[in-house]
């Protein structure tokens, strides 16, 4: 299938802002009803009502997408479709997943989508009756944020800032799909066949990679996946998070296939397939990889098991993960120090090792909601459908209005609405709001953090309409409508003041970054 750009499709649909309505063809024995096509930014989601006025009607349901971290089903009577339900054919190609299931009775479906990149959402109706069976109906206020609507955002410009935890290295992604690094290139972060590049060198693409979807990195280590699911890593690899050879990689290898999302702690690496498989690898100290106690680190991905559900989502923590499954749990693996996991655990700074998944029962009422997860040293966030932040583990990094570290709870607490995409990293998190505003809190002690977070959720003042938000472990990357990218934070080695080696620490509104 070929995607049309956003800016085109904007014009092509030319959709106002109520929905779309669609209405089947009568005389046609399958009718294709085109819910929507677009554009999701990272971490948004969209939900497409779909009326069917009779029961009794199978229904062909596909989504493709570039990048796509969930599908949900709902049935007209609340229900969620999963793909383990009687009577559900499900088949998955590459991007695309198709649902086949028997309309139980008539009324309002809701098909909903999240992750990034192109997506194309499509129903058929099979055996209709005489009349129309099948339409899309327009959006209604107090639904899903996004219900039946194309959002005006603006074109992509420039680069598009990512998520990672890398420490003194800049990244980002080229509007043609390229990465690129800066800063810290020490450890064969540049991926272009030399482990060492001078900081003071100017930002390079990563020559062997192009279509670059996903692009995250730990401390020393990089990850990236193409549009096609192909996951590559260079960089450090002492304990094997690049999925390569042991010691540095300077050039990128392959990992893994058919992947349809990425993400990294400090040292270890995961992926989730098209199949809703789990895989992890590199550091294994405190059961990053949620394999088996006291397993080794390792330099190949490993499954991951989830008492047999499969996953939908997947995010990393500091030293642990979550995955969201298809069947409407949240498990999680790790350190769980301050009951980072959403489980009830020690005290900041003492450590506990869960080694292999547990489900996450706190979490279970907003499993079906959740649109990206992620987290901390202590700590881990997820964004719901409507736009809400909620967090557990220590209240320090949750904007909770305390800078105590000895405050922790597994139990969820509500941090804020109105969010379109977030960015939790070590301490302290970063929202982009619908309105295009940045909120950032967490811990204020050390470092730049003070610079870059409030005790609970603070506005900051950017140079510009803000488009996508990104960073690493001490700092935050943000990117302008204009395609302008700028650096917030901790700043050596030329990452974010390129004309010092070590320059004092930039607050807002940044410093821009110049490619």
């Amino acid at each position: 299938m070929k995607f049309l750009n956003f800016s085109k499709l904007a014009l092509a649909l030319a959709l106002a802002l109520g929905g779309l309505h669609v209405a089947a063809q009568a005389q046609s024995p399958s009718h294709e009803i085109a819910l929507q096509t677009g554009t999701l930014i990272q971490g948004e989601s969209k939900n497409f009502p779909l009326a069917v006025e009779h029961g009794a009607h199978k229904l062909l349901i596909t989504v493709t997408a570039v990048n796509s971290t969930g599908v949900r089903i709902q049935l007209p009577d609340g229900r969620l479709l999963s793909r383990n339900d009687a009577g559900v054919n499900v088949t998955l190609e590459k991007t695309a997943v198709t649902y086949e299931v028997t309309s139980p009775q008539g009324g309002e479906w809701h098909v909903g989508l999240s992750g990034s990149g192109d997506f194309s959402v499509s129903a058929s109706v099979l055996d209709a009756a005489p009349e129309p069976a099948a339409h899309a109906v327009p959006a209604r206020a107090g639904n899903s944020r996004m219900l039946g609507t194309v959002v005006p955002i603006p074109p992509v410009k420039g680069l598009r800032a990512v998520p990672g935890t890398m420490i003194t290295t800049g990244t980002a992604i080229s509007e043609e799909g390229k990465p690129v690094v800066w800063g810290f290139r020490g450890s064969a972060q540049q991926g272009n066949g030399r482990t060492v590049v001078p900081s003071f060198h100017a930002p390079a693409e990563v020559e062997s990679l192009e279509n670059i979807v996903d692009f995250v990195g730990g401390a020393y280590h990089l990850v990236a996946r193409d549009d096609a699911g192909n996951v590559y890593g260079w960089g450090q690899s002492g304990y094997g998070e690049s999925g390569c050879l042991f010691g540095y990689a300077p050039t990128p290898c392959l990992v893994l296939k058919d992947a349809t999302q990425i993400a990294v702690g400090e040292y270890f690496s995961m992926a989730l397939d098209v199949t809703g498989q789990v895989w992890t690898w590199g550091h294994n100290l405190y059961g990053q990889l949620g394999i088996k106690q006291f397993a080794p680190n390792s330099f190949t991905p490993r499954k991951v098991s989830l008492g047999g559900e499969r996953a939908r989502l997947i995010g990393a923590a500091y030293e642990g993960a979550f995955a969201v499954t298809q069947e409407g749990h949240v498990w999680a693996w790790g350190d769980n120090e301050a009951s980072g996991l959403g489980v009830k655990g020690t005290n900041y700074g003492v450590q506990q090792i869960v080694w292999e998944p547990v489900r996450v029962d706190r979490l279970t009422p907003y499993a079906h909601r959740i649109v990206s997860i992620a987290g901390g040293n202590g700590w881990g966030e997820a964004l719901l459908d409507d736009g809400e932040v909620i967090g557990w583990g220590l209240h320090a990094s949750l904007g909770q209005g305390t800078e105590r570290t000895n405050i922790s709870s597994p139990d969820p607490v509500h941090i804020m609405h109105g969010v379109k995409k977030l960015f939790a990293r070590y301490v302290g998190s970063v929202a982009l709001t619908e309105e295009g505003d940045i909120y950032t809190w967490g811990q204020t002690g050390g470092s730049a953090f003070e610079i870059i977070y409030g005790a609970q959720p603070t506005l900051r003042q950017p140079a510009d309409q803000v488009h996508d938000i990104g960073g690493g472990k001490e700092h935050v990357f943000y990117t302008t409508v204009e395609g302008r990218l700028y650096g917030v934070g901790y700043n050596d080695l030329n990452k974010l003041d390129q004309t010092r080696c070590c320059g004092p620490n930039v607050d807002w509104p940044g410093a821009e970054i110049d490619f």
